[in-house]
């Protein structure tokens, strides 16, 4: 799960996409996925209710895991696809507009992270 959701995030988006690496270790993490969700029934219906409370934590904190990585390539991805599109647009065009809108704004959720510590 881990090298799956690494994978999905690391490195160059140009690379990411053209070796096809969103498509497969977004399958590998939902893979990984059911196979935590299938490993944590069986600890709760054979063991103690604490190894039980302990699995679905660590389900939960995995779940968490890949929704994160998830989303950050998602991202990535979309804003490789409009970078992309953008290429050869002049520059009042509403794409190549709402591109540097997007540029914008994450610049501006980086630095009120930065400022708030988070």
């Amino acid at each position: 799960m881990r090298t799956a959701g690494r994978l999905l995030t690391e490195g160059s988006v140009n690379d990411r996409v053209s070796r096809g690496v969103f498509t497969a270790q977004r399958a590998a993490l939902a893979e990984a996925r059911i196979a935590t969700q299938e490993a944590a029934l069986v600890v709760t219906l054979e063991r103690p209710e604490q190894p039980a409370v302990k699995a679905e934590t660590l389900v939960h904190r995995c779940q968490r895991f890949i929704d994160v990585r998830e989303l950050r390539a998602e991202a990535e991805e979309a804003a490789h696809s409009i970078r992309t599109a953008r290429a050869g647009l002049a520059v009042d065009d509403p794409l190549s507009e709402f591109a540097e809108a997007m540029e914008v704004l994450k610049a501006e959720l980086r630095r009120s992270r930065v400022t708030s510590g988070s």
